[in-house]
């Protein structure tokens, strides 16, 4: 497993890297050797938030850190929204365009994150 992260703050690469690590070890179900490549961008770029591809390769997130008033929390949630996603992508479980359960679990593990002390 690798991960690849392009862009943003050191502060930023390391929340993400922690998030991301944690997500391996703590939820996803199916190891893998998978290579996550993360880009921070500017939300004009992509006019989204975040967004989470599988290349075949690798799983390819992108994460906007410029938006107006984005908390530290939703930049975590952000995250973890993508995070969801990869899982998905990784196990083939999902219903949809695995939107409800990505928006559904965001914030309850943005709080577990919290709760362990990894944010």
């Amino acid at each position: 497993m690798s991960i690849k992260i392009k862009y943003g703050t050191v502060r930023e690469k390391r929340i993400v890297s922690d998030i991301i690590n944690w997500y391996l070890d703590n939820v996803i179900v199916t190891k893998t050797d998978i290579t996550i490549k993360v880009e921070m961008c500017k939300w004009s770029k992509y006019r989204c938030h975040g967004s989470c591809v599988d290349t075949g390769p690798s799983i390819d997130i992108t994460i906007a850190t410029d938006k107006k008033n984005k908390s530290i929390r939703e930049f975590v949630a952000t995250v973890v929204h993508e995070m969801v996603h990869t899982n998905q992508y990784i196990t083939g479980n999902w219903s949809g365009d695995g939107e409800d359960e990505a928006e559904k679990m965001q914030y309850k593990i943005t709080d577990r994150l919290w709760k362990a002390g990894i944010i």
